[in-house]
């Protein structure tokens, strides 16, 4: 069974939709993920005495999948009718992101076979399609540091540890030195997060194409789990060298960070791991960079800070969403 709501909307409303609901049982997985949701706020669902269960959507967007029933969330702007939702969210996050406006077009010329898509759906397959195209480029090589017994001297001769070679009359060098690879943090953020793309995806279409790509990075690049700290990390110290790998980890980080219950399954069986995305700053992104492209006035997006202070210095309790200031006057 489908459930498609709006955000903020409430189910059960209609009287055939409380019917539905009455027949709704949560398993005990399904209450693990129940749990998980409220605590995050992303949506909450209650199980009812009498009347099966029921659902308030928040402002996130997204698709849970559970034993009985599969609920999508999807922005009011949309007609519920409307086909290709996710793939119009994800253009959305693309122009908010600065992507080139020819990668947006031809992204939307993607045609996307699964009936069943998921939000996440959309944002994997352009994370493949980046990928693909860095690998053609050629993927950037570091140089990465070793510390090694080898039979003959290369870089720098570690003493301390040589001394040890020359008690135990061991005919090596303990030697440090550097050596240009493609396993560098790069890459790596690349890797994870296609790792991840295969337990969160179900489409076998999809999974196809993750599973080429998985393989031409593994040989290349050691395994090694990554944060979004990491991926930040990386982002804040892009160079002429690294600068084209910009599109394909903002969509790792993008994946990172909104995929963090994937520890609910696991086995044998295939899953649809909840991902949702907050609606609220999605829109205020859109608005933002529409406002920062068309209009000559300098923009804000909105601030961390609780308040803001007026030219007297008195404190208003408000967060604005967005900041317009008249270039033409101090």
């Amino acid at each position: 069974m489908k459930i498609l709501l709006y955000e903020h909307e409430n189910w059960p409303e209609s009287n055939e939709d409380k019917e539905l609901a009455k027949n709704i049982q949560l398993t005990e997985s399904d209450k693990k993920l129940v749990k998980s949701l409220n605590e995050k706020k992303i949506l909450s669902i209650y199980e009812l005495k009498d009347d099966g269960i029921q659902i308030k959507a928040s402002q996130f967007i997204g698709t849970a999948k559970f034993t009985n029933f599969t609920l999508n969330i999807i922005p009011k702007i949309f007609s519920k009718n409307k086909p290709d939702v996710w793939k119009d969210i994800v253009s959305c996050i693309y122009f908010i992101g600065d992507y080139f406006t020819s990668k947006i077009i031809e992204y939307e010329k993607i045609h996307f076979e699964d009936e069943d898509q998921l939000l996440v759906d959309p944002i994997i397959w352009r994370l493949v399609n980046e990928c693909e195209v860095l690998i053609k480029r050629g993927l950037v090589k570091s140089y990465v540091q070793y510390d090694d017994n080898i039979p003959y001297l290369r870089g720098k001769l570690i003493l301390r540890n040589q001394f040890v070679n020359e008690f135990r009359k061991d005919l090596k060098f303990y030697c440090q030195f550097d050596e240009l690879e493609f396993d560098n943090v790069e890459n790596r953020i690349l890797l994870d997060s296609l790792l991840l793309c295969e337990r969160i995806s179900i489409s076998k279409q999809l999974k196809r194409k993750l599973f080429l790509v998985v393989q031409q990075l593994s040989t290349l690049v050691q395994k090694v789990n990554i944060t979004v700290l990491d991926i930040d990390e990386v982002m804040n110290r892009y160079n002429r060298h690294n600068i084209h790998y910009k599109d394909a980890h903002s969509l790792c980080r993008l994946l990172k960070a909104n995929s963090g219950l994937s520890d609910f399954y696991h086995g044998n069986v295939s899953y649809a791991v909840p991902f949702f995305l907050d609606m609220n700053k999605i829109f205020e992104g859109f608005v933002t960079k529409l406002l920062e492209n068309y209009m000559d006035e300098k923009v804000l997006a909105q601030r961390s800070e609780n308040a803001w202070r007026t030219d007297d210095g008195k404190l208003i309790k408000m967060i604005p969403d967005i900041l317009l200031f008249d270039t033409d006057t101090k």
